[in-house]
């Protein structure tokens, strides 16, 4: 990081001193972060002197080494994860979604040992630095990204599981004035989106996405994706970490067909063979999905028994049917190229000199 650094002053001279200040004068990642972690927090009641021997005596502490290895796979998450990252010494100085966490990291460890007012105080000047507002008792797992971290709340008795991946504006919170256990636990691998809410004492299973504002108030099972309000459960995520791969567009979700669902309820109506017919030539040449088959059959046997109390043939449906079978090929082709796109390569955390 040190070497980057370097290269960074050179780059703007201007910024020579900021950089020996925060990063080149320190000889590891921990004291680096903690100097410049004293600075953001300091105002005219604490100075920078005094956060530094606070932060820096939790370090001291047997809980030290845990955090500092906290500290670098959050690190390692970022530059992984995020395409916008120019580098560690980048994400150290300038993400506050790194900072933040890492200042209720160290809030959580004064919480366990009953210094509650001391990790009240950090969380409060978090909360007005950073933008971001996390209980001291809330428990967090490593490798956890809060992309540009505006807006966020994690309650008192919130979970957030490895290897998730938060953006702005998401709410881990109560639904009301319940006492005790009352917020969201999150398993592992997990995307949530910006402006999402998830209110309640639920579970969010493994690997699960939840779109861009969904408000979810109910458990989800592992590896499904919810969007909504309220959210429901729309299909199922295929990568094994939405968290890690941070893809937010849907493209690798297997969506949960309702046509297809309401077809198998009703059992199928027999009838409309020449719609079906027509519907399953047109699968056939294009590659239809299964369920999308099943739909378009069902549909005919509808459409065909409409014709026959009109006095129409069944043939005349056939074409709108097939072309409608020919556009969910197409569909289906499209969705397959988004998922074959290569993944961004991985930027091993270089160490700190």
């Amino acid at each position: 990081m040190c070497g980057e650094v370097q290269d960074m002053a050179a780059e703007e001279p201007a910024l020579r001193r900021y950089y020996r200040n925060t990063i080149l004068q320190y000889d590891s990642l921990d004291c680096a972060l903690v100097h410049h972690l004293s600075n953001k927090l300091a105002n005219d009641s604490v100075g920078s002197g005094e956060w530094y021997k606070l932060l820096e005596g939790v370090l001291r502490e047997p809980c030290g080494g845990k955090l500092v290895e906290l500290m670098r796979a959050d690190l390692q998450a970022i530059m992984t994860r995020d395409p916008a990252c120019e580098g560690a010494a980048h994400a150290l100085l300038n993400y506050k979604g790194y900072l933040g966490l890492q200042a209720s990291r160290v809030a959580h460890e004064l919480w366990l040992r009953k210094r509650r007012s001391l990790a009240l105080a950090i969380q409060s000047r978090v909360s007005e630095i950073f933008g971001m507002d996390i209980h001291p008792a809330c428990r967090i797992g490593r490798g956890v990204m809060i992309d540009h971290a505006t807006g966020v709340v994690f309650g008192e008795t919130a979970v957030i599981g490895d290897d998730c991946t938060i953006l702005h504006g998401v709410t881990l919170g109560g639904t009301g004035k319940d006492r005790g256990d009352r917020h969201p636990k999150l398993g592992c691998g997990i995307l949530i989106g910006a402006g999402a809410l998830i209110l309640g004492n639920i579970r969010i299973g493994d690997g699960c996405k939840i779109a861009a504002g969904s408000v979810v108030l109910m458990s989800l099972p592992a590896h499904t994706t919810a969007a909504g309000v309220p959210a429901k459960i729309v299909g199922r995520a295929m990568e094994d970490k939405p968290g890690c791969e941070v893809d937010q567009s849907l493209s690798n979700v297997s969506f949960f067909d309702p046509r297809a669902l309401r077809a198998r309820a009703a059992g199928g109506s027999g009838g409309g063979g020449a719609h079906a017919a027509a519907v399953a030539a047109a699968a056939a040449a294009k590659g239809v999905r299964r369920d999308a088959l099943r739909v378009s059959q069902a549909s005919s046997a509808r459409g065909a028994a409409e014709e026959g109390a009109e006095g129409g043939g069944q043939a005349k449906g056939a074409e709108p049917v097939a072309a409608a079978a020919a556009a969910d090929a197409r569909q289906e082709q499209q969705q397959q190229q988004q998922q074959q796109r290569p993944r961004p390569q991985q930027r091993p955390l270089r160490s700190f000199m």
